[in-house]
Parts: C-alpha cells; sequence; structure tokens
C-alpha cells in the first residue's frame, strides 16, 4: 500500500479532503492505517505537484467524519484496488 496522504478536512458536502505528493486513479479504493476501507477517490484537483484528493467516505451521511482528520490514508499501489 502506498500513503496518500493526511486528511485535512471535510468538505460541505461530506468528503474527506487530503493533499498528496502524487494524483491516484478516481475511483480506487482508501484504507486507514489498519488496512481498513475508508472509501474511494472521487476526484483530484489544484496544482500536479501537491494534488487534493477529494474522497466518497463508506457509511451513512450522519457518521463522524471529524475522526479522520490528521489521519494518514492509503491507496494500493497496483490496480487491484480500483472497480
Amino acid at each position: 500500500m502506498k500513503r496518500l496522504g493526511k486528511v485535512n478536512t471535510i468538505s460541505h458536502s461530506g468528503k474527506l479532503i487530503v493533499q498528496s505528493d502524487f494524483a491516484p486513479g478516481v475511483g480506487f479504493n482508501v484504507f486507514d492505517g489498519r488496512k481498513n476501507l475508508v472509501g474511494k477517490v472521487a476526484s483530484v484537483m489544484g496544482p500536479v505537484k501537491n494534488p487534493y484528493v477529494a474522497i466518497y467516505p463508506k457509511g451513512r451521511r450522519g457518521d463522524n467524519l471529524l475522526r479522520y482528520i490528521n489521519m494518514d490514508l492509503f491507496i494500493q499501489e497496483d490496480r487491484r484496488g480500483r472497480r
């Protein structure tokens, strides 16, 4: 697994925002340090060298997303993590 970055903030629409060192593909699964599925990459935006990645969190809309702030997130390096 490859480190994606730390969660900086949560958008008004409920997506997790991460600043990364690379641009992952849309649709890749995102995991926490314990390899639990957190969500999927929704979009990549911003500068090419340090893009921001928006992640659709899994689970219900009312879940407490604040627990993800400052958490390191990861993606699978190969294409098998994509659906």
